[in-house]
C-alpha cells in the first residue's frame, strides 16, 4: 500500500509539473503553431483515471507562472509528499485552443509530454496525459 500511494505521489508531481507545459516557444515541431498560453493560472481541479473513470484528488491546491518559454509552480495538498515547487522549460505547439507539449525540469530533470485544450473565453487550461502508466487531467484557470 506504502509503495501504490508513493507512485500516486510521484505520477500526481509529475503531472502538475506538466500543467506549466503549456505556453509557447519560438521553435515549431511540424504539428503546428507555438501557441502563447502566458499569465498565471490558478489549479481547479486535478483527476486521476480510475477504471477508467477519471475521479478528482480533493484538496489539491495550486499556482502556475508562465513566459513565453519557461515556467513556475508551487502545488500544495499532494497525497502522501505534501507541497512541491519545480522551474523549467517548454513547448507548446498546435492551435490556440488545442495542440501538444514538451517540458523539461530545470530542477528534477524530468521530461513529459501531454496534450492540452483551452477555452480562450473563460482562461480554462485542461491538461491530459500518461504518467507512470496512468491516465490523469488537470484543469487550471487564467487569473
Amino acid at each position: 500500500m506504502r509503495l501504490a500511494r508513493r507512485g500516486f505521489a510521484l505520477a500526481a508531481f509529475a503531472t502538475l509539473t506538466l500543467v506549466a507545459a503549456c505556453g509557447s516557444d519560438s521553435n515549431d515541431n511540424g504539428g503546428g503553431t507555438a501557441q502563447d498560453l502566458s499569465g498565471t493560472y490558478s489549479l481547479v481541479k486535478f483527476e486521476q483515471q480510475i477504471s477508467g473513470t477519471y475521479t478528482e484528488i480533493p484538496g489539491v491546491t495550486g499556482s502556475f507562472v508562465l513566459t513565453a518559454t519557461t515556467y513556475s509552480l508551487t502545488v500544495s495538498n499532494i497525497p502522501v509528499i505534501g507541497s512541491i515547487s519545480d522551474e523549467g522549460t517548454y513547448t507548446a505547439v498546435g492551435t490556440p485552443t488545442s495542440g501538444e507539449f514538451t517540458q523539461t525540469s530545470t530542477v528534477g530533470g524530468s521530461q513529459a509530454t501531454g496534450t492540452y485544450s483551452y477555452d480562450t473565453a473563460t482562461g480554462i487550461l485542461v491538461l491530459t496525459t500518461v504518467v507512470n502508466g496512468v491516465s490523469q487531467r488537470v484543469t487550471v484557470q487564467k487569473a
